[in-house]
Formats: C-alpha cells, structure tokens, sequence
C-alpha cells in the first residue's frame, strides 16, 4: 500500500495514468511524499482523481523514463493500482 499527494493528472499523463509523490506512510504535509512515481490503472477507477492525497494498493512495475521540461529526462518507478481511495489533501 502507497500513500501520496497527485502532482500531475492532465492530458499529458492520459485518463489512465498519473504522477504522485508518495511513501509507504501517510504523512500530514503533501510535501512530506518525496518519491516521485507514474501510477496506472482503470479510467473508471480513477475518473474522480485530480488532485489531492491518495492511498492505493499497487503491484510495482518497470521504472518509466520520460523527458523532463528542462530538456534532460527523469526515471520514476511505475506502480499499477489495485484499489485506490482519494484521502483528502493534506496542508
């Protein structure tokens, strides 16, 4: 189980996947969540997700590289979503 903060869920990640920083704990203070991480699951589970904290079940994946807005490129381990509940949005 992850618990995290969503940093980005738009067109550029698509319906079915998103970045979030997370950690194995909940933490009061969404910038607490450090890992930087892509999750992936089912449209319809993740239909309502657009910002705010997260705790999920997840079987971990490859690590994902991807290029950065700086020009250079950022590697995240991929996690896909087995259950997944919007916990608020921490301070």
């Amino acid at each position: 189980m992850v618990h995290g903060h969503i940093t980005q869920f738009d067109s550029g990640t698509g319906p079915t996947s998103f970045r979030a920083n997370v950690d194995g704990v909940r933490h009061s203070k969404w910038y607490e969540y450090r890992t930087n991480t892509l999750l992936s699951g089912e449209q319809s589970a993740l239909a309502d997700l657009v910002q705010g904290d997260i705790c999920a079940e997840v079987v971990v994946g490859q690590p994902y590289t991807y290029g950065n807005t700086m020009g250079g490129s950022t590697t995240a381990p991929t996690l896909a979503i087995t259950t997944i509940t919007r916990t608020g949005s921490a301070n």
